[in-house]
């Protein structure tokens, strides 16, 4: 599994886990709601406004995550995406054009290109490239 393939599945269970939790909030608010039926626990009371300021905590802080799950996912691809840009001037000894670099992330072609490149002209020529620069 490529790393890229492996983060792509991790931001997925993420995203699966984060609508699991909005639906088990989406049911906390159907539970306060029926709560309201019980004696002294009617809407206003003070046991309803606990359940509801806890509630509505919960949903800002998944919120809260989920903006800071996204800004590190934004950065990721950001980090990547030069990480593909050195690899590919490594290989090919000049810089590639935008379209190049996003076929490269789409096909997840970085490590192959790489290891292609190991593969026909040996380590060491990968080293001497390395070092040239």
């Amino acid at each position: 599994m490529w790393p890229h393939d492996r983060i792509n599945a991790d931001i997925v269970q993420v995203l699966k886990t984060a609508h699991s939790i909005r639906s088990r909030l989406e049911a906390m608010d159907g539970s306060n709601a029926a709560n309201w039926c019980l004696s002294g626990c009617c809407e206003g009371t003070l046991i309803d406004r606990t359940r509801i300021v806890i509630s509505n905590r919960l949903r800002k802080k998944l919120k809260e995550m989920m903006m800071d799950f996204q800004a590190m996912q934004q950065q990721m691809m950001v980090e990547y995406r030069e990480t593909v840009e050195r690899r590919y001037f490594t290989v090919m000894g000049e810089a590639a054009a935008e379209e190049v670099i996003e076929r490269i992330i789409t096909n997840s072609e970085s490590e192959g290109m790489v290891k292609t490149t190991i593969l026909e002209y040996g380590p060491g020529k990968v080293v001497e490239m390395v070092q040239a620069i």
